[in-house]
């Protein structure tokens, strides 16, 4: 078993639970912003996901329920409910709300690419070989929603142009094939996208013109101080439990997770470096 040291992602996840009272009803909700799938699709995915998480916390059963939200808006209005005090999301969402939603870091969600991930900018070959290149450009990304994330936290130490205009996308394979046919388009990608950037048949055209530091991949974090820390701590116990478990790591596999990690405090203190970064950006 998987010690908690640390109390306080496919794929964006957000859970949100009542915790005022042992007995209240626990709601989780995945956000996943640029990701494949949607509310309907995914619904047999949480209610297995739910399932298998609450049987290891001990609660009542169907106590803990699970909904998928694929866009930003939907997932925010929904970690601002009454009832909402515990968010797992991509760090790009983390850094936009962090501070407007309380959000505190308590758990890392592992995609299959690992627990941090390098972002990749890429370029059409041979244009982009310093920041002021992409003056006027469109740079699109899964994380186009987040700007404050990209500008400030992504391209840190790397002076992208105020004039670069940043874009949310989920047709990253289009932006990519622009950029091929050498239209002023740069394709900010992530780790599970720039793995597969060898893949395409027009890989040649491209080239690769900023990598990021590693960075984690989700988190998973409380709401403000709504949770109370009895079931912050079982539920959060279960969350690391599940890779273990029978039929939890099939379920993590839906979800495009490997499993769930503490936090160390080398780990804690770049989650809030990035808080910091973001919020100056606004």
């Amino acid at each position: 078993m998987k010690k908690l040291m640390y109390l306080p992602w496919i794929v964006v996840l957000v859970v949100l639970l009542t915790g005022a009272k042992p007995s209240s009803s626990v709601a989780l909700v995945v956000c996943a912003p640029g990701y494949p799938g949607n509310t309907e699709q995914a619904q047999p995915t949480m209610d297995a996901f739910a399932e298998n998480v609450e049987s290891l916390t001990g609660w009542k059963k169907g106590r803990l329920t699970a909904t998928y939200f694929e866009t930003a808006a939907a997932g925010i209005e929904a970690m601002k409910a009454e009832n909402a005090a515990v968010a797992l999301v991509p760090l790009s969402l983390f850094a936009q709300q962090a501070d407007a939603l309380e959000l505190e870091p308590r758990l890392l969600a592992v995609p299959n690419t690992g627990p941090v991930e390098a972002w990749t900018l890429v370029a059409p070959q041979g244009t982009a070989a310093e920041p002021r290149s992409l003056d006027g450009w469109e740079v699109a990304s899964r994380a186009g929603y987040a700007p404050e994330f990209v500008r400030g936290v992504v391209f840190e130490g790397w002076d992208l142009p105020e004039t670069a205009n940043i874009e949310f996308t989920t047709r990253i394979v289009s932006r990519l094939r622009k950029a091929a046919t050498g239209e002023n388009v740069a394709v900010l990608l992530d780790g599970e996208q720039s793995a597969a950037l060898g893949s395409l048949s027009f890989a040649k055209d491209l080239e690769v013109v900023f990598t990021s530091k590693p960075l984690p991949a989700f988190v998973a974090c409380t709401i403000g101080d709504r949770l109370d820390e009895k079931d912050a701590a079982a539920l959060f116990e279960a969350l690391l439990e599940l890779d273990d478990e029978k039929g939890g790591a099939d379920v993590l596999e839906q979800i495009r997770l490997v499993r769930f990690e503490t936090l160390d405090d080398v780990r804690i203190d770049q989650i809030e470096s990035v808080r910091e970064r973001a919020a100056n950006r606004n």
